[in-house]
């Protein structure tokens, strides 16, 4: 996992109540609850999943589920690279069911594979929700959210890819905000303030996105770009002493007189804040 960064779990097609064709036969509806079956031993799933796979008289999408939950049973095994097979078959199979995206997005951000996470979400991004319920009404009764709440309109299922979007931003926003520092504390600024512009596109609701590219606005020498994302930071996260400090520098940049008052704030949340500033190359 990408070290820092908290990923939700994958998406699975519904769990062990996931509804199947009545043609498929009861053998064959208990193979698919098996798949789904997140409780199960990872093996047992992988074993369940590939019978599916190989049977007759299963749909695309149905195999395009079972592929999702393929997925995520190598993933529990972190086996990562049949993981990312698998998503990238079912993906060929129905390249408008999201779920498929939004897994491979989250195994590819585990493997610190941002660039290709970042190129599956505008991807992701291009798939219309409604044409894909269209495309498959029986679908319509069987997708599910994480809650695992039947989704039986159309709103519902505009409302869970939704949530997808906005989650995956959050994941790539705090992925390419952690490259973001790693590149500046290499003195690779030009690299870093690229993602750091990314992350804030990304998720501007972030602070720490804000505060990432403000430490490599100010490295740069564009101290007013720093001193403004540094005032987004403070108008919700008060509590932080790093956003005080590193304003108190631009401030000392701009020879304002009243730096100093961020720095005593700074020292308060934290009496060892200079220390920590001083590590990224932060001193007046």
């Amino acid at each position: 996992m990408l070290h820092g960064l908290v990923l939700a779990a994958m998406l699975s097609s519904g769990g062990p109540q996931w509804p199947v064709q009545a043609a498929l036969g009861d053998a064959l509806g208990l193979e698919f609850a098996r798949c789904a079956d997140l409780d199960s031993p990872p093996d047992t799933r992988i074993a369940a999943c590939k019978m599916l796979l190989s049977a007759s008289g299963t749909t695309s999408m149905e195999e395009a589920a079972a592929y999702a939950d393929l997925a995520a049973a190598f993933n529990a095994k972190a086996d990562y690279v049949a993981a990312n097979e698998a998503l990238s078959r079912g993906i060929a199979i129905e390249p408008n069911y999201w779920v498929l995206y939004n897994n491979r997005i989250l195994l590819l951000l585990k493997q610190q594979n941002i660039d290709a996470a970042l190129d599956d979400f505008r991807k992701l991004a291009a798939i219309d929700p409604a044409k894909f319920a269209l495309e498959h009404p029986d679908w319509r009764e069987r997708l599910y959210s994480r809650e695992r709440g039947l989704l039986k309109h159309q709103a519902d299922i505009d409302e869970r890819f939704n949530a997808t979007l906005a989650d995956m931003k959050q994941d790539l926003s705090t992925a390419l905000r952690r490259r973001c520092v790693y590149r500046a504390d290499n003195n690779d600024l030009d690299e870093a303030a690229s993602d750091c512009d990314l992350a804030v596109s990304m998720a501007p609701e972030l602070p720490a996105a804000h505060m990432a590219r403000a430490y490599v606005e100010f490295r740069q020498q564009r101290y007013q770009q720093a001193r403004d994302d540094l005032d987004q930071v403070l108008k919700t996260d008060s509590k932080d002493a790093a956003p005080f400090y590193l304003r108190f520098l631009v401030r000392l940049k701009q020879s304002d007189k009243g730096a100093d008052e961020d720095r005593k704030a700074a020292l308060a949340l934290d009496p060892k804040v200079e220390e920590s500033a001083a590590r990224h190359h932060l001193q007046p």
